[in-house]
């Protein structure tokens, strides 16, 4: 068990939390999906971090430039909601100024890279349906290394392959552990330790 006193303030609950304290804590873990970024904002920040993208814009800037679009209705929604697939030119019907990217096909599957701490995981994800991930094929855990770019104490990058190569297309700010089956490999004290360790190392508390 750990001895650090951790708060975690969220807005939805993970396996790691009954570890959670509310008096005489020492540092305080923010977790929360309303507080995670935009679509747009997600794919800028991972631009900025020199990750490779999925192309993105409004409808209108790409409805002549691709067949079928992925149309972000809610571009605060994560986990495959607020968005559908369509035509480019019915996107451009309902749709013209909401942002798009383009749909690519492939094989159904989504590459997640996991940051907790220092601990950093590759994970194979089977997409339930184009826009969802689903079952988890595999997990596997890569060398250790904190990101001081990133400075978050947990968090993901979704890739899917196309034909341009691995490409972006989420950045999560917030993620649930327990739906990736990490209570298989990490237990709460060690994730309570890793999160606490990244606020030291990335200087907030």
């Amino acid at each position: 068990m750990t001895n650090i006193k951790l708060k975690i303030e969220s807005d939805f609950s993970d396996y790691y939390d009954f570890l959670s304290v509310n008096e005489g804590y020492i540092a305080k873990y923010v977790r929360k999906y309303s507080n995670s970024l935009p679509k747009n904002q997600a794919i800028a920040e991972l631009r900025k971090l020199g990750v490779s993208t999925i192309p993105i814009g409004s409808v209108r800037q790409l409805q002549s430039l691709h067949k079928q679009l992925v149309v972000y209705t809610d571009v605060t929604k994560h986990k495959g909601e607020g968005k559908v697939i369509m035509e480019s030119y019915e996107a451009m019907l309902s749709y013209p100024t909401c942002l798009a990217s383009p749909y690519f096909e492939n094989s159904g599957i989504t590459n997640k890279f996991l940051q907790i701490g220092c601990r950093r995981f590759r994970i194979v994800l089977e997409n339930s349906s184009p826009l969802k991930t689903g079952r988890i094929l595999s997990i596997d855990e890569i060398q250790p290394s904190y990101n001081y770019l990133v400075g978050l104490p947990i968090f993901s990058i979704d890739y899917i392959d196309t034909a341009y190569g691995m490409l972006a297309v989420d950045f999560n700010t917030v993620q649930d552990l327990q739906s990736l089956n990490m209570y298989t490999i990490l237990q709460p004290h060690e994730v309570i330790n890793e999160v606490f360790n990244a606020l030291v190392k990335y200087n907030k508390i």
